[in-house]
């Protein structure tokens, strides 16, 4: 379970982020964080895989709380989140096995398992054919594909994903959100932040909609939050 307790975060000193949010997100559920631009969605998600840490309040994710987490412990809560950007943060200069590879290596993964850590992940999202081309012969479509690979490659048990559909064609988008629906399917908690409202429009999941770093309503909870 994660949960945030009156979490306040402010950027430049005066600068409210989010402003005392207080929910949970249950294991194995898929959650989307809605809401304009600035609202807040990215902080949410920078503070579930640790990238930062709130002003007041705590981040409980998997036993970890933040703040107070020693930073020799934090690659520890990094194994359990996989993160997806939107601007896919691949490297240029590298193949699609040496992108998906690279987490595994610094994370001390057996050079003996990678390989077949990789084939696996790759074979179930039909991308074994791009295994040795670089990101550049790739579609943004199927680049977000691979930074979706590098996430799961680790088997982490939660996955965030801060617009993932951004920079993919509609139809590419459609896929993505197909194959983050079957990644749930099978058990991973999903939290996924857009500002693509169609397809929360008529959705099954849980929404959380936010607006000046608050929660002004909560699809979990079927009332608005005044």
């Amino acid at each position: 379970m994660i949960e945030f307790n009156q979490v306040t975060k402010t950027y430049r000193k005066d600068w409210k982020a989010l402003d005392d949010l207080t929910f949970t997100i249950d294991q194995g559920s898929y959650t989307f964080i809605v809401g304009p631009s600035g609202s807040g969605k990215s902080t949410v998600l920078k503070l579930i895989y640790g990238a930062i840490s709130p002003n007041k309040g705590y981040v409980q994710v998997s036993g970890f709380r933040i703040p107070g987490i020693p930073k020799n412990q934090l690659h520890l809560l990094r194994r359990k989140v996989g993160v997806i950007f939107q601007d896919f943060r691949l490297m240029e200069d590298r193949t699609i096995y040496e992108n998906i590879a690279f987490v595994l290596l610094v994370t001390g993964t057996p050079r003996k398992t990678i390989k077949d850590k990789i084939s696996t992940v790759l074979a179930s999202l039909r991308l074994t054919h791009k295994i040795h081309q670089y990101p550049y012969q790739l579609s943004g479509g199927e680049q977000q594909k691979v930074s979706i690979a590098r996430a799961l490659v680790r088997e982490p048990f939660v996955l965030v994903a801060d617009e993932p559909t951004g920079n993919v064609d509609p139809e590419g988008s459609a896929e993505i959100f197909q194959i983050l629906k079957d990644i749930n399917s099978s058990g991973t908690t999903v939290i996924m932040a857009t500002h693509e409202l169609d397809y929360v429009k008529n959705t099954p999941f849980r929404v959380i909609s936010l607006t000046q770093g608050k929660i002004v309503s909560d699809t979990k909870e079927k009332r608005c939050i005044q």
